[in-house]
């Protein structure tokens, strides 16, 4: 009996960790370049500890085994903001951070004090040769396809797009960044559009139907679980009314 317990906690630990996913996702929405993901469950085969046929004891768990993010790219929408690109096919903007390079789709940039194309925290935007500054002077600004950004007065570098092997190696860190120890590909099939921001992956009508399905199957097992209580509990009633009599 404690074994059908412990599978339906298991299965409850996974559910609210789906629902907690689910949630985020709605919650992002309007986040700039955000990408769904979804929980990546497996079942754990173990056997009963006092069971000595491997058929009739399988016992299978619920196994968190990882995340699963949605790279599909978002829709564009457009600003007419000469700083806001995005990036058209697989491709991330190199983003120079404290803690070391990252990497994002959102390309809602913008010029610091000292002109340097920055994310909307402030970090630099890296060219093949580092940062791209723009002159005080410089009015109009150009991001053509390949990412050259150019003014009315020279080329001020390229934007550096990179892709990688493993895209569900990257690790999502904070404010629509990912990190990873591969080594970045140039992203050449890449296309920058300027004027234009992708728009969060997130399917509304989906993660409603998957929240009503978790929490649905959520009741189900919290039934369970309470149903299996109750035979336990008159079990042990039935035992101590047969040794008191």
């Amino acid at each position: 009996m404690k074994n059908t317990t412990y599978v339906a906690l298991s299965n409850q630990t996974a559910l609210f960790r789906r629902m907690e996913m689910i949630a985020n996702n709605l919650a992002n929405m309007n986040t700039v370049a955000y990408k769904s993901s979804s929980p990546l469950f497996t079942s754990y085969l173990t056997r009963s500890p006092n069971g000595e046929n491997l058929r009739r004891d399988r016992i299978y768990f619920v196994q968190d085994f990882g995340t699963m993010r949605d790279f599909n790219e978002g829709a564009f929408i457009g600003t007419q903001a000469p700083l806001d690109v995005a990036i058209k096919g697989d491709g991330f903007f190199v983003v120079e951070t404290p803690e070391g390079p990252r990497y994002t789709r959102a390309g809602s940039f913008k010029l610091d004090a000292n002109g340097v194309v920055v994310t909307s925290q402030g970090w630099p935007v890296m060219s093949g040769n580092g940062p791209i500054t723009i002159d005080p002077e410089d009015i109009n600004i150009t991001i053509a396809s390949d990412g050259l950004v150019t003014t009315e007065n020279e080329e001020k570098g390229r934007l550096m797009i990179v892709t990688f092997d493993d895209m569900m190696a990257l690790t999502k860190t904070h404010s629509g960044l990912f990190m990873t120890t591969q080594e970045p590909i140039l992203a050449e099939f890449a296309q920058v559009q300027q004027g234009m921001l992708e728009q969060s992956n997130t399917n509304a009508l989906l993660e409603l139907t998957n929240m009503i399905t978790v929490q649905r199957a959520y009741e189900a097992t919290m039934q369970m679980i309470q149903t299996q209580s109750e035979v336990s509990q008159k079990v042990i009633d039935n035992f101590t009314r047969r040794t008191s009599s």
